[in-house]
């Protein structure tokens, strides 16, 4: 399988996401932590799983619904009697979304970016 991709000219390389834009802001003289903060081919995981999870957190809470998951609307209006919800689990859960928005303040800022 190895000779395969080697025929082909696929290295590890060109596995890596975001080689190119790696490769892109080397010729323009930029950083490749500048590109990795600006570029958004290279943080497609971090977004989806920010999307992923934000999706569950600030979904719709319906009373007749038992919350199973974390969901800041039932956490707020205390609808949320489950002791599965009051976990060490999501208590990290929230603390690395947090952290993850936090890193993802850049990009955010320039997808939402209003011109």
């Amino acid at each position: 399988m190895l000779r395969t991709f080697i025929e082909a000219g696929i290295t590890s390389r060109d596995m890596k996401p975001g080689h190119i834009a790696w490769d892109v802001a080397k010729e323009q003289g930029r950083s490749a932590d500048e590109a990795s903060q600006t570029d958004l081919r290279l943080i497609g995981i971090g977004l989806g799983s920010f999307l992923d999870f934000a999706g569950i957190y600030y979904s719709y809470y319906r009373k007749d619904k038992v919350a199973t998951e974390l969901n800041r609307h039932a956490i707020l209006h205390c609808a949320s009697v489950s002791p599965d919800l009051w976990t060490r689990d999501n208590a990290i859960k929230l603390l690395i979304f947090i952290d993850l928005t936090l890193r993802l303040e850049v990009p955010l800022c320039i997808l939402l970016k209003e011109d």
